[in-house]
């Protein structure tokens, strides 16, 4: 299986994975983490100042993971994002003139290619919003943010919406693995 959590910042992606016991669900599964910050420690621009370079070793990064899933280790992949955080952010960038058409259209046709090869989105629902050392946005790009995550999971059948609680998101997660 190739599972996914979306959704935007603040919204405990992250803190979901790292407290779900994997184990009980998968014998082996490879656990692929955001790569945001990562990215951000090798000189990319990320947020509100991507740039068509960084918004292109996103989206590469985001189908390099399907594709490793699906044509190489064919093991159970667990992401903290996957392609649909891609398209979402790229978009943002261009609505607001920070990457060109040709980086839009990019992300949209690697999109289309593999959202519904993932065998679940988990999307969490946004949360109070906060800056960190990380994310730096003021909140109405948060909420263009969050109406662009709605955009798109409108529709598709593979995406399960997690709110509330931790613990309330932790046993939604149980009863879709189980």
């Amino acid at each position: 299986m190739i599972i996914t959590f979306t959704g935007p910042s603040c919204s405990g992606k992250t803190t979901i994975i790292k407290n779900v016991f994997w184990k009980a669900y998968f014998n082996s599964y490879k656990l692929i983490e955001s790569h945001t910050r990562k990215l951000k420690k090798e000189g990319y621009d990320i947020n509100d100042k991507g740039t068509d370079k960084t918004q292109i070793k996103i989206i590469d990064i985001h189908h390099m993971n399907y594709l490793d899933y699906q044509c190489a280790s064919k093991q159970n992949h667990i992401t903290d994002r996957c392609i649909l955080d891609g398209l979402v952010y790229t978009e943002w960038l261009f609505n607001k003139q920070m990457i060109s058409e040709n980086i839009l259209n990019y992300a949209k046709a690697v999109f289309n290619e593999i959202i519904n090869k993932y065998d679940v989105i988990f999307y969490c629902e946004p949360v109070k919003y906060k800056n960190d050392e990380d994310r730096r946005l003021d909140l109405a790009d948060h909420e263009q943010i969050c109406s662009l995550y709605e955009k798109y999971i409108n529709g598709l059948k593979n995406v399960i919406k997690l709110n509330g609680t931790i613990e309330k998101r932790l046993i939604e997660i149980d009863e879709v693995l189980k």
